[in-house]
Order: C-alpha cells, then sequence, then structure tokens
C-alpha cells in the first residue's frame, strides 16, 4: 500500500477526522486541509520551497522510500502540554495543526502515559529510558536541595551510570545539541548530561532562533528542544477562544495578574496553596478562563514548533521526529491546580507523535505506551541500537510487555501547608482496564487487588537521595514557575 493510499485509508476508518489529505510519496508533495470553524486551511509544500497559503504556518511532513542513513533526529518536548489539550487527541479547539499534521503523516499514540508528573523525573525518565524510582530523579521531602524558607525540597539527581539518549547518540558519532526554555533543563542541574552543547533561553521565541541555528552541523544530528509555552504564566494570546477574554472582567485575577499575564505565583504569594487550602476562592468561569489561557499558550507552542519543522525539513529531509510533553496541568479535576504531587490522567497522560521514514503514516495506535519507550524506539529507528521492545514494535502489533506505571513523590511545602492527598507520594499501576492508585501513607484509591503489585513495582524511598545544589538566579527562576515557595 503506498502512503497515499494508507493515509486516505485512515480518514475512510474515521469519517469525522479534520483532515483531507492528498500525497505523492516520492515527489514529497503534500495538501493538507483541515475543516474548523473559520474558512478551510489550505497548505501546499514542496520540499524547499513554500508557497503562501490561509495557513502559511503549517507544515506537513511526508516521507519517501529513499532515505539515507544515519538519519538525524529530532525530539521536541511541549512543556505541559496534556494529551487532551491536542486537537488531535479530541481537543474541540483547532490548538495543534502543526501536531496534527506529523500525527496523520506518522504515527499517533493514543495512550501514552509518563512516568512523573513534573519536569524532572520525566524528563530524566525520556533521557535514560528509565522511571523515576530507578533513575533517581525526583523530589523527597528531606532537607537540602531547592530552599523553601526554613525547609528544602530536596531534588534528588538523575544517576550517572545510566546512558543517556544524548550519550548513545554521541557515542554513534551523531552531532548532539539542546535548546530548553526549562530552567530544570539547565546543563549545570545534569539532566541533559552528554549533549555536547545546551542552551537555555528564557522564551520560545529565543529557543527557536537558536534551535534553527544548531541545525546548521554536521549530520547525523541529534537535536532535543524544549518549549515552555504551555507552562504558567499564561498570556491572553491572538486565539480566539483566548482573546475574547479580559482580565480586568475577573475580578478575582487582581492580586495574580500583569497586564494580560495571569500568574499564581506573584510577590511572594503561592496562589496554588491558597486554592488548595480553601484561602482563595477561583469560580467556575474563572477555571474556564485559566484553561482557555492556557489552551490558547498551547496553540503558541505549536506555532513555534512550525517554524522548528520549517527549517528541520529542509535541512533534515527524511530525518526522524518525535513531539511529545513532560506532564499535563490541573484545572480543578480532582480538586487539584497546575502538576506534580499526584499521578491522575491530568497530569501524566501526554500527546506523542513519531515520523520517521517506513513508519506507515495516518497510524493510529491505541495500546497503551509509556512515555520513556521512546528512549528505545529512537534508538532503534536509527540504527543505533537494536532492542528487545520498542514502539516499532507496537506499531507492528506487539504489546508493551508489564503494567504502565507512575510515582509522584510529595512536594515538601504541600505538605507542610496544604495536606490531605498532597501528603503523600502515590504510585499508579495500570494493567489493561484496571488502575490503582496506591498512596505511601496506605490510602488506594481504584481496583485494590492491584495494590501490592503497585508497592512491588514502583519502591518509593521518601527520604534517601543527595541533593542538587541551585545559584540564586535558578532558584528565583524556578520559583516565578512555581516550582519553589
Amino acid at each position: 500500500m503506498t502512503q497515499a493510499s494508507t493515509i486516505n485509508e485512515s480518514r475512510k476508518r474515521n469519517p469525522r477526522s479534520p483532515f483531507s489529505i492528498g500525497v505523492s510519496p516520492c515527489s514529497r508533495i503534500l495538501e493538507i486541509t483541515i475543516r474548523g470553524p473559520r474558512a478551510p486551511l489550505t497548505d501546499r509544500h514542496r520540499w524547499g520551497r513554500r508557497v503562501k497559503t490561509k495557513a502559511p504556518w503549517l507544515l506537513f511532513l511526508t516521507g519517501c522510500s529513499r532515505s539515507p542513513p544515519p538519519p538525524s533526529v529530532l525530539l521536541v518536548v511541549l512543556d505541559t502540554v496534556r494529551a487532551d489539550a491536542v486537537h488531535a487527541y479530541g481537543q474541540p479547539y483547532p490548538t495543534t495543526p502543526q501536531v496534527d499534521a506529523i500525527a496523520a503523516a506518522g504515527v499517533r499514540f493514543d495512550d501514552v502515559t509518563a512516568s512523573g508528573s513534573w519536569t524532572w523525573p520525566s524528563h530524566a525518565a525520556l533521557f535514560t529510558g528509565e522511571p523515576p524510582w530507578v533513575s533517581g530523579a525526583h523530589a523527597a521531602p528531606a532537607d537540602g536541595g531547592l530552599p523553601l524558607r526554613e525547609e528544602t525540597l530536596r531534588v534528588t539527581p538523575m544517576r550517572t551510570d545510566l546512558p543517556t539518549l544524548a550519550e548513545r547518540f554521541g557515542a554513534a558519532g551523531y552531532a548532539t545539541a539542546a535548546v530548553v526554555a526549562n530552567r530544570l533543563l539547565a546543563p549545570r542541574l545534569g539532566l541533559t548530561r552528554g549533549f555536547a552543547t545546551v542552551e537555555h533561553l528564557e522564551d520560545d521565541a529565543a529557543v527557536a532562533a537558536r534551535a534553527l541555528a544548531a541545525m546548521d552541523t554536521a549530520e547525523p544530528l541529534f537535536l532535543f528542544v524544549n518549549l515552555m509555552a504551555a507552562h504558567g504564566p499564561y498570556e491572553r494570546t491572538s486565539a480566539p477562544w483566548s482573546a475574547r477574554h479580559d482580565l480586568d472582567d475577573h475580578p478575582w485575577t487582581a492580586p495574580w495578574r500583569d497586564g494580560q499575564t495571569l500568574s499564581l505565583h506573584r510577590g511572594g504569594q503561592d496562589g496554588v496553596v491558597a486554592w488548595l487550602r480553601g484561602d482563595l476562592e477561583i469560580p467556575a468561569d474563572g477555571m474556564a478562563l485559566l484553561h482557555d489561557l492556557y489552551l490558547g499558550e498551547v496553540q503558541a507552542a505549536d506555532r513555534t514548533l512550525n517554524r522548528i519543522l520549517a527549517a528541520w525539513t529542509a535541512r533534515h529531509p527524511s530525518g526522524i521526529v518525535a513531539v511529545t510533553s513532560d506532564h499535563g496541568e490541573y484545572f480543578g479535576e480532582h480538586g487539584l491546580l497546575e502538576h506534580s504531587g499526584t499521578v491522575y490522567d491530568e497530569v501524566v497522560a501526554v500527546p506523542l507523535v513519531l515520523f520517521a521514514p517506513g513508519l506507515p503514516a495516518g497510524t493510529v495506535i491505541e495500546s497503551p505506551a509509556q512515555l520513556r519507550d521512546l528512549h528505545p524506539t529512537l534508538l532503534a529507528l536509527a540504527g543505533v541500537d537494536t532492542t528487545p521492545w520498542s514502539l516499532r514494535d507496537l506499531v507492528a502489533g506487539t504489546p508493551r510487555p508489564g503494567p504502565i506505571t507512575a510515582a509522584a513523590w510529595p512536594r515538601v511545602h504541600w505538605r507542610r501547608d496544604v495536606g490531605g492527598k498532597l501528603s503523600q507520594g502515590w504510585r499508579l499501576l495500570r494493567d489493561g482496564d484496571r488502575r490503582v492508585y496506591v498512596g505511601t501513607d496506605g490510602d488506594i484509591e481504584g481496583d485494590a487487588a492491584l495494590a501490592d503489585a503497585a508497592r512491588a513495582e514502583i519502591p518509593m524511598d521518601l527520604t534517601r537521595g543527595a541533593g542538587v545544589a541551585v545559584s540564586t538566579d535558578e532558584l528565583e527562576a524556578l520559583r516565578a514557575l512555581g516550582y519553589v515557595e
């Protein structure tokens, strides 16, 4: 079956799909039409030449059978983007036309679970292929590490004996570079170990510019990019669902806004803790406001992704592209806000789309997977290593062995100032349609018959682990993101 017929068959199986696609696989020409609430968006892209259309920022990937080895690899993490914020995953708003286009040209994994619910453990799992209880990278409620007034949050470092993706690609002769917007990925903190160059920049536009510059290197290249638009604080954007709001119409936001930018961490105050304790009331329309602003930022991240991909496909037309997220975000579900501390789907269910020569276009994989499975998959697709199992096997119909797991260690100030379910760590174990959440203090939610298996599968030590020191500037940046008080 040709690539064009594969995509068209995919559309026939899902007649409600917003995509109308035509592909000429070896001329590398593709036309996509997306039906939405506004005028149809159409874009035609010929490799090396761009035709201006009503959607000039939409890029679609397509491949050909002639893929020169070894392929360059682009890995992009859209920080804080939960799966259901992506249009291809069911979001009604057209938030992510670029991610959706990659999904239509490659493979979309419909059920992906991150091993942790915030940046530190989730990126470590992605880079090492190991969950946080193996990689060592997680929070621990002991003194040391990131200072929180009289107490501190200890962030345990990623183990140095576990080879990272960057180290594996570098050893195979790849140039390696990371360009990141998240402060926790700054080089001295250790998560980006193995990259020849690591650049931390304060905004996504600067990250995109440096990512484009990083592409001008000898092939093959392994390039990692982290975009932070969807992480708070939230700014009102031009997206219709965001632009329709005026923060002045929401009096409760007064202490938390600067113009049309909203942050629940301002002036030394923690609005999330205040809300969790019942000291801050956010009305129903206020929670809807937060969610709409967030979805506007998701679209902003997708637009930046398009800029990066336009340059990438021009330079590496047979390259591998993986786009995912490290965690999601709460907007009142389960009585929670933001992320970390727990392992419900809103913070551990993440999108994952993958394009590589040879993968069947327009494929949707419903079988469950873990985000950390991307580690062996990229190595296998690039021919760097062969593993007993990777996501290629899932695409071929072989289910992932073992249960789906995740864990969250408690954050010191939430444990101290909020309590309740945030006073303990949590394990998630899924086995088929069954799931259980097991707290480190003994609380159980879900299928209690799986509780012992969860404890055995996910060992959690709440006291041990060396701290990671940070500078004053890094601490202030992490405080603005809500990671510390």
